[in-house]
């Protein structure tokens, strides 16, 4: 479950990056000159969010996989459809009368990163009305908000009772606007993934250990705070794991990198592997990704992930 999106991704012939002072913090910016025409040298079209870009991880990765989330009754939607039958997904979905989620990343060569205009239309309209019947071994619910908001939780608790796993990666976004509710959502949950700013806004500043300890004191078994270049924590209630990326990597791109680490995380771990093996797995995941362009590129098939698993030698730490 999860956002349905069409994204386009922008390269222009002329930027320039900034830094600017936010809440006492410089940070950078990508900046255009206002009243400028700036040329696009190139453009991509794809289908992303997060509900379609974890669906095709796991298939990726040898799951049987369907996604449900609401996508509009335009060109859009249709897009929506057939690029996930194109990724091997089946879309168990709605259709509505809302526009398709759209979302505009502005690239920067510079900064090695990227900006995102998201325009949030028809993933937020999923009734409760539109749920089929579900049997699944894992439940992974990625950040919905509005009607989709509240349907995920219902079907999150259909399948708490049913013995399902469930795995959930809110947002900034929902943490923001219906705090609670994500509690409630962390309650139902095996398994939660958060950056380290989401992790914060949840439930306070700290150590990335009070983190994963705060995360795990609202109902999750395992808890996992990621930090981009300063690495990842796991925590499981007997064993606390930190990895750090590779050093050096050639990042050529970042969009879907949290749905990368988080669904192929979860995966590995619906696959039987240990918590180490599992953090393992995700990193080599989500590397792979990053030096691609498009939400979904770059990501591994089950075998290409195993031999890049057995050939990562970086130490996998345990935090006393």
């Amino acid at each position: 479950m999860g956002s349905a999106t069409v994204d386009v991704f922008v390269e222009t012939e002329k930027q320039t990056a900034a830094m600017q002072t936010v809440d006492g913090k410089e940070v950078p910016f990508i900046t255009y000159r206002s009243g400028e025409k700036v040329i696009i040298d190139k453009l991509i079209f794809e289908i992303g969010g997060g509900g379609t870009n974890s669906a095709a991880a796991f298939v990726k990765l040898g799951f049987t996989t369907a996604y449900f989330g609401a996508i509009g009754n335009d060109s859009n939607g249709d897009l929506v459809v057939k690029g996930l039958k194109e990724h091997g997904v089946d879309f168990i979905g709605a259709r509505v009368d809302q526009l398709t989620n759209y979302s505009v990343v502005l690239e920067s060569a510079l900064l090695k990163d990227r900006t995102i205009l998201v325009y949030k239309g028809a993933s937020e309209h999923l009734l409760s009305t539109t749920v089929p019947r579900i049997s699944c071994k894992l439940l992974y619910v990625s950040s919905l908000a509005g009607d989709s908001f509240r349907t995920a939780l219902k079907v999150m608790e259909d399948r708490k009772a049913s013995g399902t796993r469930i795995a959930c990666n809110p947002s900034n976004y929902q943490i923001e606007h219906n705090r609670e509710d994500v509690i409630a959502m962390l309650k139902l949950s095996s398994i939660v993934a958060l950056n380290r700013e989401e992790a914060v806004l949840l439930v306070g500043d700290g150590t990335d250990r009070f983190l994963c300890e705060k995360l795990r004191a609202l109902g999750p078994e395992i808890a996992v705070v990621t930090m981009g270049s300063k690495g990842v924590l796991v925590h499981d209630g007997t064993q606390c794991l930190r990895a750090y990326p590779i050093p050096g990597l050639q990042v050529r791109e970042t969009t879907g990198a949290g749905d990368c680490f988080a669904s192929t995380f979860s995966a590995a771990l619906q696959h039987g592997q240990a918590l180490p093996d599992a953090l393992r797995w995700a990193l080599c995941n989500v590397e792979n990704h990053i030096q691609h362009v498009g939400a979904k590129a770059g990501l591994l098939t089950k075998s290409e992930l195993q031999f890049a698993v057995l050939r990562d030698s970086r130490p996998i730490m345990f935090e006393p």
